[in-house]
């Protein structure tokens, strides 16, 4: 009504919109010094629920995540045992990966851990190569990189 514009809000809601494709690169960097083919290693990006212990989808920034590194034609498998995975078909076209979280682990190069449920935090992630961990909530010598 003053006239005053918000630059923190304004500045805050470009920087949040902007991380999916931040956390993206700085995974694709990754993979290449690791020396792994971007288009041929599937990443494994673990929770895709709004927050962690929740099923609700909606509003979640995964989903950038994920399709910042499909842009860069990179494998991407979700796995989200909190989530319905008929809704995220419905609502986002993609697909969940089901099965044993600490095996899924184990059969990637590449694990993304976006979402930091209880069983994500307590599992073992030293057999991939790349670890990010987006919560910073991981112990730091499992993972590679995090925010």
């Amino acid at each position: 009504e003053v006239g005053y514009q918000p630059n923190l809000i304004l500045s805050s809601r470009r920087l949040n919109d902007g991380m999916g494709k931040y956390v993206a690169e700085r995974v694709i960097k990754l993979m290449i010094k690791n020396r792994l083919v971007i288009r041929d290693t599937p990443v494994l990006i673990l929770g895709l629920a709004f927050k962690e212990n929740c099923p609700d989808i909606r509003n979640t920034k995964v989903v950038d995540i994920v399709h910042e590194l499909q842009s860069y034609q990179t494998p991407v498998k979700i796995h989200d045992p909190w989530v319905d995975a008929d809704q995220v078909v419905e609502e986002y076209g993609l697909s969940i990966e089901s099965g044993d979280t600490q095996k899924l682990i184990n059969s990637h190069q590449v694990v993304i851990m976006s979402v930091a449920h209880e069983d994500f935090v307590k599992l073992d992630y030293s057999r991939p190569q790349v670890v990010f961990d987006v919560k910073a909530v991981l112990d730091r010598k499992q993972t590679t990189d995090r925010l």
